[in-house]
């Protein structure tokens, strides 16, 4: 098989999940995609045998205690989901508060403006001094001490 952008939606499409114009151009697309076509064809066989596999019917406090457990998972990957999000983005905050308190000290409070040239970040200065110089040498000069 090979990859196709319509792939992702063959489930959806099976599952008669897609509104109608989408489902409609999944429809025309499956007849000319031997791609999608296998991999609809497969999702329907393993469907097919997942459906004639018996089901016990659960009791009640079965069925209670699995709503319990269902509105409880979402909450849980919820919370931990904003939790690393909130991490990450802290980090992040921190980093650029970091670089940029490092780049104002280098300055001397100066109002200086940070633009690519090419694959080079450079600092010119603006107003009468035009003087260019590579933002990667500041900071190892400033943080490393000076290159020879």
């Amino acid at each position: 098989m090979t990859s196709c952008d319509f792939e992702i939606l063959i489930g959806p499409y099976h599952d008669q999940e897609l509104e109608e114009d989408r489902a409609a151009e999944m429809a025309k697309h499956i007849v000319h995609c031997r791609s999608c076509a296998e991999h609809l064809a497969e999702v329907r066989r393993i469907s097919g045998v997942i459906n004639r596999i018996p089901l016990d019917p659960i009791s009640g406090i079965e069925r209670s205690r699995m709503y319990q457990l269902v509105d409880q998972l979402p909450r849980r990957a919820t919370e931990s989901a904003i939790i690393r999000m909130a991490g990450s983005l802290a980090a992040l905050a921190a980093s650029v508060l970091l670089i940029t308190s490092i780049w104002l000290m280098g300055t001397g409070g100066s109002r200086n403006i940070a633009r690519p040239v090419g694959s080079i970040i450079t600092i010119s200065q603006t107003g009468t001094d035009q003087a260019n110089s590579n933002l990667s040498h500041w900071m190892v000069r400033n943080l490393g001490g000076d290159l020879p």
